[in-house]
């Protein structure tokens, strides 16, 4: 080991950005990606947390889930709301999944409550322009999961 305590702290940032470049680009036992993004988003309610979105944590259910982090955006009016997923590093995408719950008067009763499945949600990807594009998908729609296939982009 070579403990440089003589570093600059431009030195030492380099070597941080290098290690974290290299532990994104490390594969995870599950293969998800999203472990090494960064996460943000349009809104999150003050009482939620953006980081439950890539936490790899699974509710045994998708009704109201307690006991842990969970992302939401009740209380807020707007009509769209964004999760951001970023790397370091360009990264290519087959597919994404995404666990939905709800909080609805009964459980297995998902139209009802504050929190409701949404109507619509599309999956986008910034290009080499630095505009946002959406990408088409083919869903498997069920309660708790969804699983999107990316299809590849068409010219």
């Amino acid at each position: 080991m070579n403990d440089n305590k003589e570093a600059t702290q431009e030195e030492v940032d380099f070597a941080a950005a290098k290690l974290a470049r290299i532990m994104s680009s490390l594969p995870t036992a599950d293969g998800n990606l999203a472990y090494g993004a960064a996460v943000s988003t349009s809104y999150v309610s003050s009482w939620e947390k953006v980081s439950a979105v890539n936490d790899g944590k699974i509710p045994e259910s998708s009704y109201n889930p307690s006991g842990m982090a969970r992302y939401g955006t009740w209380g807020n009016a707007s009509s769209k709301e964004t999760v951001t997923y970023t790397w370091n590093q360009e990264m290519k995408l087959t597919g994404a999944d995404i666990y939905l719950w709800y909080d609805g008067d009964t459980e297995g009763d998902y139209t009802k409550g504050g929190i409701k499945i949404p109507k619509s949600y599309t999956y986008e990807y910034l290009d080499s322009e630095g505009n946002w594009k959406e990408v088409r998908i083919h869903l498997l729609m069920e309660w708790k999961w969804t699983n999107s296939t990316i299809r590849p982009l068409m010219k």
